[in-house]
């Protein structure tokens, strides 16, 4: 018999543990091959923080915060930051009382990880989750290049007449070529220049 399958919440987390085991293996070889506390240092620890999806700007201001705590309290090995580098992360992160709250405000919600631990399976849940809730949900991705395909797979499922209306002005307006899976005629006729059927 096949492994039993696990829910929503039991995959978010083994997903989080596999980036956080990620960079704190990355971290732990910082540690131990750096003997000084040096530029080459900190660049090491940078370019572990971004590759772990921390983001560029948390990640300035972690370090900003590790250097401070160095020099104020005249840290000399690498190893001994590593407590001091935890907890600018975990200050970093510090979400508060006001972390979410789906059920009652609008909420955006950003889902940060390394390749393969299933951020848009995800995603996707919890989108699907908060639909049947009856809960307005927008997916976006961000992209730090132009694309010269965007594709879109029903753009208008679940979504109010004036999203509806948004959506087609931009597809009118975008000049990049996109790929579109719909199953609205109404829709198809407006907006597509090439129908393929399958």
């Amino acid at each position: 018999m096949g492994e039993e399958k696990k829910g929503f919440f039991s995959r978010l987390k083994a997903g989080l543990t596999k980036t956080r085991d990620n960079i704190v293996h990355s971290m732990d070889s910082v540690f131990g091959g750096f003997s000084n506390i040096d530029d080459d240092f900190y660049e090491e620890l940078e370019e572990i923080l971004i590759m772990g999806d921390i983001g560029v700007n948390a990640t300035e201001e972690i370090l900003e915060r590790l250097k401070k705590q160095v020099r104020e309290k005249h840290i000399k090995e690498p190893a001994a930051c590593r407590e001091h580098l935890i907890n600018s992360i975990s200050e970093q992160m510090e979400a508060g009382e006001t972390a979410y709250d789906f059920e009652n405000e609008r909420s955006v919600v950003m889902v940060i990880g390394v390749n393969g631990v299933g951020k848009t399976t995800t995603v996707g849940k919890l989108a699907a989750q908060l639909k049947g809730q009856g809960k307005k949900v927008l997916i976006a991705a961000s992209l730090l290049k132009p694309a010269h395909l965007y594709i879109w797979d029903e753009p208008l499922n679940y979504i109010d007449v004036f999203s509806r209306m948004q959506i087609e002005k931009l597809i009118l307006t975008f000049q990049p070529t996109m790929l579109i899976v719909e199953h609205d005629v109404r829709f198809r006729e407006k907006i597509a220049t090439r129908v393929v059927e399958m």
